[in-house]
């Protein structure tokens, strides 16, 4: 969570009354309560102010106290107006209403509240439902969901058509329709990445996975947000919840295997990565059977024609043939470094022994230091050249590193490509208008490997 304390200077005198602000963690903020530009503002008795941002409000609610002035229960109204605000449920707000009314029976303030609590019963008794940010009939926030559909398919071509700022003109919208349009939200997150606001994409997929959850798509996307965003242990957690979703999605498992090659050495041996790498095992080996029905087969994070895979195995074994010659001579040039190591260890100890025969006394017990020897300015010399060649030989080795990934590169299809990709608009989720936002709807059918149809 993250939020900001402001110290005001002065003095603030705070409203008796106050609001709370129920957090997604469990815990609860108890304040004046205002609706800021980004989240919430809270007045606190301290003099403080807290901005909690808005994703991470579950509810606001009207704290009650003690024995109330007039003037305190009208704030404590406005509190409760505020509080009910963002909630969905009748029955909930009718009940706070009557609770309110009951503990501040005679003052203005609860006739005031009586008021609002005809028209809220008076919403219950019409069946009304809370759509888009207002209160329809289920008709109503159905002819609502029915449009916000309709306005998100419209965003999906606009995207497929690379026209970007229609179609985020389109998507909002949508969601001005439907807030929880799962089509829309997965857009939006689509858009969102390749605008390069990763934080926000990661949120929109989330709300997505929150909305319909095991929706591969949703899920793989999620995973490579997290990559991206150096959250790897988290970032392979959900790949490995995609894989379950929607066992041997090619799409998903071809960024598995990125993924997996990608993965730091001090990563490889983790938990995760190891329950990972053994499920994207078992399903592509399933997989490639499938694929090779095709003449399609398995060449790194791609799928290559039998034809090809030939080609790359006869290049393969030439780049490896290079490889192991640039090896074999990256071994010697260790070699050589350690050599020299040792010969300058041992030139300096020697120097240090003959400066130390070099101090005597004299008659008088003085201490007094004698000539250095030609055999110790000769070891210093020796030692200078070792240095020299020292760093040539550092600079052969990183010339040996930048040639192994040139001869890398010379497979005419390599085997990674270091990019994990999203799964586009073919993965949108769709929500029929008149289901609750529990479950997609069915993908459509692969077509190709990563591929699905529009």
């Amino acid at each position: 969570m993250r939020w900001f304390s402001i110290v005001l200077l002065g003095a603030i005198t705070l409203p008796a009354a106050a609001d709370v602000v129920v957090l997604k963690d469990g815990s609860k903020l108890e304040g004046d309560i205002k609706k800021g530009a980004s989240g919430y503002v809270v007045s606190q008795k301290d003099g403080k102010y807290q901005v909690v941002p808005f994703d991470q409000v579950v509810s606001l609610e009207a704290a009650q106290t003690g024995a109330t002035t007039p003037d305190g229960a009208r704030q404590k109204l406005e509190s409760l107006r505020r509080s009910v605000e963002y909630l969905d449920d009748l029955h909930k707000i009718i009940d706070r209403y009557e609770t309110f009314i009951a503990n501040n029976a005679t003052t203005t303030a609860a006739a005031d509240a009586t008021k609002d609590l005809a028209t809220w019963r008076e919403r219950l008794d019409q069946g009304l439902v809370k759509a888009g940010g207002k209160w329809v009939t289920v008709e109503e926030r159905n002819r609502m969901r029915e449009e916000a559909i309709r306005i998100a398919n419209d965003a999906r071509r606009l995207i497929k058509q690379g026209r970007l700022a229609e179609a985020d003109s389109t998507i909002q919208q949508a969601l001005a329709q439907d807030p929880q349009n799962v089509s829309a939200l997965y857009l939006k997150a689509l858009l969102q990445y390749r605008q390069d606001q990763l934080q926000a994409a990661r949120k929109s997929f989330e709300q997505v996975n929150g909305l319909v959850p095991n929706h591969a798509p949703t899920l793989n996307n999620l995973a490579v947000v997290l990559y991206r965003t150096n959250q790897l242990p988290q970032a392979l957690a959900t790949y490995d919840q995609a894989m379950i979703s929607d066992p041997k999605e090619p799409a998903v498992l071809n960024n598995v295997a990125e993924a997996l090659n990608a993965l730091p050495d001090e990563l490889r041996g983790s938990a995760i990565a190891q329950k990972v790498a053994r499920r994207f095992t078992e399903q592509d080996i399933d997989l490639q059977r499938e694929m090779e029905k095709q003449g399609m087969h398995r060449w790194g994070s791609q799928w290559v024609t039998t034809d090809q895979l030939k080609d790359l195995k006869a290049a393969e074994r030439q780049v490896q043939d290079k490889l192991d010659r640039l090896s074999a001579e990256f071994d010697s040039v260790k070699v050589r470094i350690d050599n020299i190591d040792r010969e300058i260890g041992e030139n300096e100890r020697a120097m240090r022994r003959l400066e130390a025969s070099s101090y005597v006394r004299d008659f008088n017990g003085n201490i007094y230091q004698t000539v250095l020897p030609a055999t110790y300015y000769q070891l210093q010399d020796d030692s200078a050249k070792l240095q020299r060649d020292r760093a040539d030989q550092f600079v052969q080795l990183e010339r040996l590193r930048q040639q192994a990934k040139v001869v890398n590169q010379d497979l005419p299809v390599p085997k990674y490509t270091g990019i994990q990709r999203l799964i586009d608009v073919e993965g949108t989720p769709v929500q029929p208008p008149d289901q609750p936002t529990t479950k997609p709807s069915s993908a459509p059918p692969t077509t190709a490997p990563g591929q699905r149809t529009a």
